[in-house]
């Protein structure tokens, strides 16, 4: 399989370890990481010696979401004037996201994380079949705070309600919450994350691929009719949220002073930021 600018992969027994690698930036995912992360992808599913593929992240921490100085900046060119935002997604995701390939993939995915899983990665992380995680791994949707908070009720079904609740409106849950929900298989230590996951992912490529596969497909049509876990659904919700006023100066500015600086100006309209 091909290393991208961004994500390397290796191949051992029929186990693909995808690794997303913008570790200096914490994997904060632009528009070139979506792309070799889509592209990985594809290629491990069109792959037969591939069996699992097991996806973690390089350094601190498995992705801090969003690039969101890349994403002000485009929104503030593309968007600012037209308030049209299908053109900041058809740039951010101009052959579609990872996320939807993750939704229809035929071979089962292991996620190893550790430190923090940020927006569009908790998305991706949630879809997957087996997740390992190390103690408090916090996966963070603090989309409130940037204008988009639709796509948190597409947890509904995976998780208690008050769970749903409290990443939607609070913006984080932590690997041991998830845990004791079943939305986490396992919580090891950081330092055997990847390790465990790769042996979990090395149980299930010795059994027949035809009765995984079959499985999968099974266990995705069972969920789409009783309508949980949409996770497609929930992320084109997240995008139609966006592109009110209000948001096109969030980003611009976001692009202009800094995230930080955004998030500052936002919070001040409402009052200080909640401190779970």
């Amino acid at each position: 399989m091909t290393d991208y600018e961004f994500v390397t992969t290796r191949v051992s027994d029929g186990v693909c370890v995808l690794t997303l690698n913008r570790p200096e930036r914490l994997n904060a995912i632009n528009r070139q990481l979506d792309l070799d992360w889509l592209h990985a992808l594809q290629e491990a599913e069109a792959d037969p010696a591939v069996r699992v593929v097991v996806q973690h992240g390089a350094g601190r921490m498995f992705s801090a979401g969003h690039d969101l100085a890349e994403v002000g900046q485009v929104i503030k060119d593309l968007a600012a004037e037209a308030h049209d935002w299908s053109k900041v997604y058809e740039f951010i995701w101009p052959e579609g996201s990872p996320l939807d390939l993750t939704c229809e993939f035929t071979k089962p995915i292991v996620s190893a994380v550790h430190g923090h899983v940020v927006g569009q990665a908790v998305f991706q992380v949630l879809a997957t079949d087996l997740v390992v995680a190390a103690p408090g791994t916090v996966f963070n949707l603090e989309v409130m705070r940037t204008g988009g908070a639709a796509g948190a009720a597409a947890f509904s079904g995976l998780l208690p309600v008050k769970l749903v609740n409290e990443i939607a409106l609070l913006g984080r849950l932590s690997a041991e919450q998830l845990l004791a929900c079943g939305s986490v298989n396992r919580v090891v230590a950081e330092s055997e994350v990847l390790d465990e996951a790769i042996r979990l992912a090395s149980s299930v490529a010795r059994m027949h691929p035809t009765s995984v596969t079959a499985f999968k497909s099974a266990m995705a049509e069972i969920l789409r009719r009783r309508d949980i876990g949409d996770f497609k659904a929930a992320f084109d919700a997240i995008r139609d949220s966006h592109g009110n006023d209000d948001d096109n100066e969030f980003w611009a500015m976001a692009a202009e002073q800094g995230v930080k600086e955004a998030l500052a100006w936002r919070d001040a309209q409402f009052g200080p930021a909640p401190t779970p």
